[in-house]
């Protein structure tokens, strides 16, 4: 797997969505970064990691968390991409990521979404 796949799960995204990804990382402060990222509007943005290589997704999920706990007016649709051959596939890790996001989720009720997907087969 490569960066190159990051790019193509924002390409399928974008066009299952009708959104334009910026296609760059966006930092959150000191806390990391996303992969990928678009605005939907001055105070909601849907941000989007694809898992190639890690093996902690829960970090994904939890980076969110002091970012939009700082940003009180920002809305976040995180949208959490996992490839047949990343190491996370099926992991405790990953169970972990959902579970964090669900008490993301009650925490900042309507700030915070969430969405796993597993994409499979061959992007293009």
């Amino acid at each position: 797997m490569s960066k190159a796949d990051e790019k193509r799960v924002a390409k399928l995204l974008a066009k299952e969505l009708d959104i334009s990804f910026q296609d760059h990382k966006l930092n959150l402060d000191s806390w990391g970064q996303v992969d990928n990222w678009a605005k939907l509007n001055s105070k909601s943005l849907i941000f989007v990691e694809v898992e190639r290589e890690q093996e902690h997704p829960d970090t994904n999920v939890l980076k969110v968390w002091p970012y939009i706990e700082k940003k009180k007016k920002l809305g976040v649709f995180l949208i959490h991409c996992f490839l047949p051959k990343s190491p996370s596939t099926d992991s405790s890790r990953r169970r972990l990521a959902g579970w964090i996001a669900i008490k993301l989720e009650k925490k900042f009720r309507s700030r915070f979404l969430y969405a796993e997907v597993m994409v499979s087969g061959v992007i293009k």
